[in-house]
């Protein structure tokens, strides 16, 4: 069973999805609808697919056992997940996710543009200008543990050819100049200043990856020859893939899309952000799957970025017009440090 790339199809996403072979995608983008959130604009135009269940279990079964099943089945392990979700939904959404993921940061979208007296006048409540967006991992995804608080910390079983090398390199100058590992630690604490972190960088346990001004101060000593560049690749190959910006944090900016993009959505989301997400969780050539394309954006930010889409859309108007703006998008230049 295999897949192409580069397409929408204009099928229910469950239907879609289940083509998909296991373990073949690396970043998941979804805006899934809402639940009786969009069902009417302000114009009066009523959107049904976003009022198609009986009540909130009913959507939150399709939303885990249907959307978050079959998402958990086509990751790749070292894949990660954005999921949009509505301020008032996000926690039984979120609760869903766990289920099938690793949940890591649930990020805050404000939406500077995006201020209306709906919320103070109409139901006595302090204005909404924010989104949700739960951001996941794969569970047990490589390099990284399970639980506990060494999260933070790299999986050491996963880098044994790395670490292999740094010990190597370690125990050669510890023989040549006669040290033991006593007399080691306080050579490598006077050579780096940084008191008791080779248990880190040399140990079977909570290893991490030196930092390039580290590695360079080791190499002063005439050992550990390798180039950094060739070591930091290797690491990161082995890791999930997130190459952030300058902006680090889970409060994201951005403004609502009908001032400054041709909308075709009712819920169009910004195309800068989408573009960050697939920026930071995917490298070049990467595949990227949204399986609520609507207009087109997320297969628009691969474009632009040089990665490969997958996307299912029900609604024929969306879909033609996502086939449309995909077509008018020119990639861009890429950028490995970018600013959002």
């Amino acid at each position: 069973m295999s897949m192409p790339l580069d397409v929408i199809i204009n099928e229910d996403c469950l239907e879609g999805m289940a083509k998909i072979p296991d373990g073949s995608v690396d970043l998941i983008v979804m805006d899934p609808p809402y639940f009786r959130v969009m069902t009417e604009d302000y114009l009066g135009n009523k959107y049904d697919w976003d009022d198609q269940w009986k009540d909130r279990e009913d959507y939150l079964t399709w939303m885990g056992g249907g959307v978050f099943s079959e998402c958990e089945r086509i990751l790749k392990d070292k894949g990660s997940l954005f999921c949009f979700a509505d301020d008032m939904m996000s926690p039984y959404v979120h609760v869903e996710a766990d289920k099938h993921f690793k949940p890591l940061n649930e990020i805050i979208w404000v939406k500077p543009n995006g201020r209306t007296n709906l919320g103070w006048a109409t139901y006595r409540k302090f204005s909404p200008v924010t989104e949700r967006i739960i951001f996941c991992e794969k569970k047990n995804s490589v390099g990284m543990p399970a639980t506990g608080l060494e999260q933070i910390h790299c999986d050491p079983d996963c880098f044994k050819t790395i670490r292999g090398y740094l010990v190597e390199e370690r125990d050669r100058l510890m023989a040549d100049k006669g040290l033991d590992m006593t007399q080691f630690r306080r050579f490598f604490t006077e050579l780096t200043g940084t008191a008791r972190m080779e248990y880190h960088y040399f140990g079977d346990y909570q290893w991490l990856l030196p930092t390039e001004d580290l590695y360079h101060l080791m190499q002063t000593t005439g050992y550990w020859r390798r180039e950094y560049e060739d070591l930091r690749r290797e690491y990161e190959d082995l890791r999930r893939p997130f190459n952030q910006g300058k902006n680090y944090t889970d409060v994201w900016t951005y403004c609502i899309t009908s001032t400054y993009e041709d909308c075709t959505h009712p819920t169009q989301k910004p195309l800068d952000m989408i573009e960050r997400m697939v920026r930071t969780c995917t490298n070049p050539n990467d595949v990227v799957l949204d399986p609520f394309m609507g207009s087109g954006t997320t297969a628009c930010a691969c474009v632009r970025t040089g990665r490969h889409y997958i996307g299912f859309e029900t609604d024929r108007g969306y879909y033609e017009g996502a086939l449309k703006r995909i077509a008018e998008t020119k990639p861009a230049i890429s950028k490995t440090i970018f600013d959002y």
